[in-house]
């Protein structure tokens, strides 16, 4: 059964409502109850083929922009601990499972966990790169 779809009061106040989840609306129980659920999301890491990694960055032709290189260190966050960037404890990883991490190219980005929802994948597909921890 899904949620019921509540605007709050500001959003809904507005000609057109529009908004963020949690910011501008919720979604409740149908039940009686009425309580504030979460939608299911599932993370970035099922998202991607972990049998083909493809090309290793370091293995790449040509010098690394220095924007990589900050991206690469906000993924070693991701890499060396349990910490997400948006979705707090309730999206902690599989016990035993591969740290993985997610490399976002785009502006004012760096990298996220690979155990949230992936942010908005574009035709090109040129947006994101996976990072991921050796096995062990």
């Amino acid at each position: 059964m899904q949620g019921v779809h509540r605007w709050r009061r500001a959003a809904a106040a507005r000609p057109y409502p529009v908004g963020r989840h949690g910011q501008s609306y919720d979604y409740h129980c149908p039940h009686q109850c009425g309580s504030v659920v979460r939608p299911h999301v599932r993370p970035a890491a099922e998202s991607f083929d972990l049998t083909d990694l493809g090309t290793r960055l370091a293995d790449k032709d040509g010098p690394r922009r220095t924007s990589t290189t900050a991206r690469l260190e906000a993924a070693l966050r991701y890499l060396t601990s349990d910490a997400t960037r948006r979705h707090g404890p309730r999206s902690l990883r599989p016990h035993g499972a591969r740290r993985l991490a997610v490399m976002e190219y785009r502006n004012n980005c760096s990298a996220a966990s690979g155990w949230e929802p992936i942010t908005t994948v574009a035709a090109g597909g040129y947006h994101h790169a996976l990072v991921a921890a050796p096995d062990g």
